[in-house]
This record gives C-alpha cells, sequence and structure tokens, in this order.
C-alpha cells in the first residue's frame, strides 16, 4: 500500500469528525448556536479523535472547510476536568485559522505536572510521550502552542522547560512548575493568575506558608515560589536587557496595563516575548470569554489566542503537514449533525 494511503487510513481511523457550530458561549448544540453565533463567527468541525494502542486522546475543533491550518493550539485541562472545558474557546482559534486540540488527561482526568496532580503524578505519567505520539498522529505540526489551567498550566510548563516538547508559544494560566531549569529554552510566554487564587496560590504552593489544593506543598517540598518569581526567571531565560529602569533582578520590564482588572508585565528587548497578567479579584477559574483579542477590557482568553496567532511561522511547516491537516477539516465539512 502507498504511503499517501497508509496516511489517508491512519487518519480516517483515528478521527471522528462530527459538524458543530460553537456558540461564543461554547455551546454544541447546533440549534441553540444558531440563533446566537455573531455573523462573523466560524461554523466550526468538532472531532474526536484516539491514538493507536492507547486509552487516551483529543477533542478536536477547526474551521470547516479550511484549506490549510496555520498550526495547532494543544489546550491542557484543569485536575478533574474534561477536554469539552474548551470548547468555548473554538471560536477565537478558528477565527485565526488555527486548529484546537485538547488532549484527554489521565484516568481521573489528572496529568503528571512533576508536583500536580492525582493518579498522573503518583504514576509519573510519561506525558512527552503522550505529547508526542499526539503530535505524530496529527502529521507532526511544527507551529504548535500550548495552553494549560491549573494542573494543565503545571504539565504545559514542564514540557516546555525541560525541552521534553517544542512549542511556538505558551501560555500557563494558574498553574507552572517551580523549578523551571535556568538552562530552558527561550520560550515566548504569556503567565496569567488570579491574585485571590486559593487554590495554586500567586505567592506559590508550599507545606509551611502557602497551601494549596491537591497535595502540591508537600510534593514540591521547597520554599514557595510566586508567580512573580517565576516571570523574572523567564525574563532571564528569554534574554531580556537590562536598563535603569528595573525589577528585582536587574531586568527591564514595560507595564502594559495597572487597573482595577489587572496589572500586567511585559520584558522589554526580550529574545521571546514574556508577559505576565495578574488579575484582581480572581480566583481559580478561567474568564469564560471569547474575542478576536486586543479589544481592551479585561485580559481573557481571545488575548492568548492573539499572543500565539502573533508567534505563528508561516515557513515551519512542510506543504504535506498542511495538506494532512486540512484533510481533517475536508472530512468534518461532509458531514452533519
Amino acid at each position: 500500500m502507498s504511503s499517501r494511503a497508509d496516511t489517508l487510513l491512519l487518519l480516517l481511523s483515528a478521527l471522528v469528525v462530527v459538524v458543530v457550530v460553537v456558540s461564543p458561549r461554547g455551546r454544541t448544540t447546533a440549534a441553540a448556536a444558531a440563533a446566537e453565533v455573531h455573523p462573523t463567527t466560524p461554523v466550526v468541525c468538532e472531532g474526536s479523535l484516539e491514538l493507536p494502542g492507547s486509552a487516551r486522546g483529543a477533542v478536536t475543533w477547526q474551521r470547516c472547510g479550511l484549506a490549510a491550518s496555520r498550526g495547532v493550539v494543544l489546550a491542557f485541562h484543569g485536575y478533574g476536568a474534561l477536554p469539552r472545558m474548551w470548547a468555548f474557546l473554538a471560536p477565537s482559534v478558528a477565527e485565526r485559522n488555527l486548529t484546537l486540540v485538547a488532549p484527554r488527561g489521565h484516568a481521573d482526568r489528572s496529568w503528571n505536572g512533576r508536583v500536580c496532580c492525582g493518579e498522573a503524578l503518583r504514576h509519573d505519567v510519561d506525558e512527552a510521550s503522550f505529547v508526542a505520539q499526539l503530535l505524530e498522529t496529527l502529521g507532526a505540526p511544527r507551529n504548535v502552542f500550548a495552553l494549560g489551567f491549573s494542573n494543565g498550566g503545571f504539565v504545559v510548563s514542564d514540557l516546555a522547560t525541560r525541552s521534553m516538547v517544542r512549542f511556538r508559544a505558551i501560555a500557563p494560566w494558574a498553574g507552572h512548575v517551580y523549578d523551571a531549569p535556568d538552562a530552558a529554552p527561550p520560550t515566548p510566554v504569556f503567565l496569567n493568575h488570579g491574585d485571590r487564587d486559593a487554590t495554586v496560590r500567586l505567592a506559590g504552593c508550599c507545606v509551611r506558608a502557602a497551601r494549596c489544593c491537591c497535595g502540591i506543598g508537600p510534593a514540591w517540598g521547597g520554599d514557595c515560589v510566586a508567580t512573580r518569581a517565576i516571570f523574572d526567571k523567564w525574563l532571564r531565560t528569554n534574554r531580556c536587557r537590562s536598563s535603569s529602569l528595573t525589577t528585582t533582578n536587574g531586568t527591564t520590564v514595560l507595564v502594559l496595563r495597572d487597573d482595577a482588572a489587572a496589572t500586567c508585565l511585559t520584558g522589554v528587548d526580550c529574545l521571546r516575548n514574556t508577559t505576565l497578567c495578574v488579575h484582581r479579584g480572581a480566583g481559580h477559574a478561567l474568564p469564560r470569554r471569547r474575542r478576536p483579542g486586543r479589544s481592551g477590557g479585561v485580559v481573557d482568553l481571545g488575548d492568548v489566542v492573539a499572543f500565539f496567532a502573533d508567534h505563528i511561522d508561516p515557513d515551519l511547516d512542510a506543504p504535506s503537514v498542511r495538506r494532512r491537516v486540512a484533510h481533517v477539516a475536508a472530512v468534518g465539512s461532509n458531514l452533519s449533525v
């Protein structure tokens, strides 16, 4: 059998796709969405991706009939959640002609994020191999971005800082490993955290001071590492330059905003974009809105998608990879609910 036929057989056996219209509120019921969807909201194809020889897989979304996806956004759910928690984000991703892929965690809906959480941590599940298999099944795209909430943020940051998976950019939200190595590869990063998060605290999780959920403090076992300290480490990793306007580590930081909603800082003259937003009055939750991004108001997931889109390299993905991802849209666009 030819290699092209083998590829087609693999995709058809691994991927079951249905067409839905995802409304701005993340509903996946076509009838309900049809009455509410904005005229500019793309029609989104939803798929189920199962990995050969694995009990795990992913849910996928992208614009129906998309000729060539510009890249893949991997979205890792929180501990105890499901991949469909990201359905509300599908229109924003589709507007950018990207493919949203939400992997499924371990049996108890956990990820091995080194200090969090559940069965995946206890059994030391190899998340890097799982993600590598997932990306291979998708056709080995090279414009790959990673978003993770809570436990998902821990695993995204772990994979990125230890070079286990090379991402074009990452956005851990309310979760990040505390011992990221100084030799981590320069990577665009957009950190977000709520200042009233009692589950994964802004001041860090440790045994004696800031107690967090899920045994994170004991699993870490070290001193508390605040999100600001993690940001400072990324400023060094991404080689942001020093000047007279400095943080405690001597690195230039520009205040993007400082108002009642959030304080956002970004590194200046960095090798890679480095940004932190701390949300005032926010707990351990995502802002469940979707916008194209950068339209003012509270920072939300639309801004994260815009951040990823800014870091797409159009020359990275070979035409054969783009054709394979486009085949997913072609299969989906010929089906109906």
